[in-house]
């Protein structure tokens, strides 16, 4: 199947490769002057929107620290999700490169540097790759350039977060060219990249799988029939074990609390499991058609872009079940004789399984950067083609030239659409108009221009309500235009509907509570009597935001008859069961006289749980929510769960935000709860 023995496969790249990696630098060479789009803007980035500082990326930690903590610590109080080497790649690019030789304007053009320079690695790496299944030299320079020209590459490539994908890619693909070789330093450094590749992101967990696929394919092309178990299991294991260790180290203290996925990335978590599994199946079939035709490209799906599947019947499920399963046979029933399309294969179903809502539930239901890894799967096929059709040699090089040409005209044109948000944003709609999260996001772009175009912002907010009609930011932006323009009760109208959303987050919240109680008492809360409080439930008992602030009133002066406060406590959650303002005031009155026992501990958990660890950055220092992590921290230790108890007081001790006297405050809750273990 090479056509050239193994002694003549070429050691150093070879002209052709040369100009593959021209050719793709000069396709993404534009993009390295882009600014800080989307998430980067959260995650790379030193300072977030409102000139607050990433406290991840402004400042350089030790090595150790960014090894303890989940991937979004530089914004949420938990997430579920450990990628430490691309965050602390982040800080190392800011305070080694950026900060040191960038004004701040272009602070994020060593981190697109970073990025091409490792699509270009990952470029190289696919060669060697191709070359290690004895493949001609002409068939791997070929199956490098469809790889790095693929324009389903491009979101990973520019958006500077996509270094998660880069970084397991390289480092997986080049732990498992090192495993070929029988040298214990090769076997060491392959275990060692296998790690750092899981420690960048989750799925490359699948090299794991993808491995004995490798060898064994390599054995069927070769004739290799030495044993090679054993070996895996050295390379293997210490990484798994490692991996796991790190992870527990720094997530196992929240591993009890309920991973919360956003509806309006996956409202696939929102559905039972066979609406999921339908779903997932047919969007998956939609990945996989998305690698051959990466066309049009958009880098936010989210709710609305998919239909949801109720029934086998549909024609799109249908449609994905067959290609899925048509691969997926094929590839298994010809593994021996064609070893490459085994391979493209378990590349193209085994590495898009892990994020395709059908094992789990992931964070998004659809992202063009998953299929980064499980694209190769394709280029692998092409190489089986070009091999195969040999004789048709012209016609295939030719045909392969178009398809990398019209690669390259996908990407060129938006290489510049990703040097901020509203050039992405009003390109992509176009290409996903079902899409609310665009609609709502161009929203908030055309209501912040300068003079804000309030009519075509308010039109974008209906389109996404359209189609979404719970979407809380939405319901939120339609009350404030309705409010500025002191139209009071059409606002307080559409204030209701966004607190009563069961997709609102706790900061979307309390930015409707201070609204509505504004609304309730124009005087101004702080003024309201208890016996105005109490009216205002009788006049507006069927909104949640008037049993918060009469329930804060009742609490915070300390004479309020206590089961009275109990009573509307327990008529609050009959009526809202899952208001989060609610739920985080029963924990706070369940806790006030300390834990009594496991069982009242257990209960005021649930309580506080999902709000109280999706905290941002300024929601983490506010008294309540600092008074009631103290009460969740008695409760594990009431628990006897003392890591947990140390993990959410020192990351509050450890807040560089947090007030001096709430420091103080947690300090000395620490020192209590601590004193009691002895």
């Amino acid at each position: 199947m090479s056509g050239q023995p193994a002694s003549d496969q070429p050691k150093t790249p070879t002209r052709g490769l040369w100009l593959t990696l021209l050719l793709v630098f000069a396709m993404y060479v534009p993009s390295v002057g882009n600014a800080f789009a989307v998430d980067a803007a959260l995650l790379a980035k030193p300072t977030f929107r409102n000139g607050a500082e990433q406290p991840i990326i402004s400042t350089l930690h030790s090595p150790a620290f960014y090894f303890t903590q989940h991937f979004w610590a530089g914004n949420e109080t938990y997430d579920a999700l450990y990628r430490p080497v691309p965050i602390y790649s982040f800080a190392l690019t800011h305070h080694l490169l950026s900060k040191p030789s960038f004004s701040a304007k272009n602070h994020a053009i060593p981190h697109h540097i970073i990025d091409l320079l490792l699509h270009l690695l990952a470029v190289v790496l696919v060669w060697r790759f191709v070359l290690s299944l004895k493949i001609s030299p002409p068939v791997a320079v070929m199956t490098a350039l469809l790889f790095g020209a693929h324009a389903i590459h491009h979101e990973v490539v520019v958006s500077i977060v996509g270094r998660t994908e880069l970084l397991a890619f390289t480092c997986g693909l080049g732990a498992l060219l090192l495993f070929g070789r029988n040298t214990t330093g090769s076997l060491v450094a392959s275990s060692a990249l296998l790690l750092v590749a899981f420690c960048s992101k989750e799925s490359a967990l699948a090299w794991v799988a993808f491995l004995p696929c490798f060898q064994l394919a390599r054995g069927w092309l070769i004739g290799d029939t030495r044993s090679w178990l054993l070996k895996y299991a050295i390379v293997v294991v210490p990484a798994l074990i490692i991996w796991f260790l790190l992870r527990n180290n720094a997530l196992a203290d929240m591993s009890h609390i309920h991973r919360e996925i956003d509806n309006l990335k996956n409202p696939l978590a929102h559905v039972d499991t066979t609406t999921r599994l339908l779903t997932a199946i047919k969007i998956w079939g939609y990945g996989l058609y998305k690698c051959l035709v990466p066309y049009p490209l958009s880098f936010l799906y989210g709710v609305g872009t998919f239909s949801i599947v109720t029934s086998p019947s549909d024609l799109g499920f249908l449609a994905s079940t067959v290609a899925l399963l048509t691969i997926l046979i094929t590839g298994l029933m010809f593994a021996k004789r064609l070893p490459l399309l085994f391979l493209g294969m378990a590349l193209l179903l085994g590495f898009s399984f892990t994020a395709s809502n059908v094992p789990v539930v992931a964070g998004t239901i659809f992202g063009e950067r998953l299929y980064y890894t499980p694209s190769l799967g394709l280029c692998l096929i092409v190489a089986l083609l070009l091999i195969q059709f040999a004789k048709q040699a012209k016609p295939m090089r030719i045909g392969l030239g178009i398809y990398v040409a019209l690669n390259v005209a996908i990407v060129l044109p938006r290489n510049n659409l990703w040097d901020d948000d509203e050039p992405l944003l009003f390109s992509d709609v176009q290409v996903q108009p079902g899409s609310a999260n665009m609609h709502h996001d161009i929203a908030a772009i055309l209501y912040n221009r300068k003079p804000p175009e309030k009519v075509a912002a308010v039109a974008s907010v209906h389109t996404a309500l359209a189609i979404y009609p719970e979407y809380p930011q939405a319901l939120l932006k339609l009350a404030s235009f309705h409010g500025g323009r002191g139209e009071t009760q059409e606002a307080k109208h559409w204030y209701v509907r966004a607190c009563h959303s069961p997709f609102s987050h706790i900061g979307l919240r309390l930015k409707v509570q201070r609204a509505l109680e504004g609304i309730q008492h124009p005087s101004g809360i702080a003024s309201a009597t208890m016996r105005q409080l109490q009216d205002a439930l009788q006049t507006d008992a069927d909104i949640a935001a008037t049993w918060v602030s009469f329930v804060n009133r009742a609490m915070t002066t300390g004479n309020f008859p206590v089961n009275n406060l109990r009573m509307a406590l327990d008529e609050s959650k009959r009526r809202f069961p899952h208001d989060q303002l609610l739920a985080i005031y029963r924990g706070l009155f369940a806790s006030r006289d300390g834990v009594q026992d496991a069982t009242e501990a257990r209960v005021i958990l649930d309580e506080f749980e999902p709000a109280l660890w999706r905290l941002l950055a300024e929601q983490r220092v506010m008294p309540m929510f600092v008074h009631a992590r103290i009460a969740a921290a008695t409760c594990y230790a009431t628990l006897s769960d003392w890591s947990a108890v140390e993990h959410i007081l020192d990351a509050m001790i450890d807040d560089l935000d947090m007030p001096g006297g709430l420091r103080t405050t947690v300090e000395n809750a620490k020192k209590q709860l601590l004193a009691s273990r002895r």
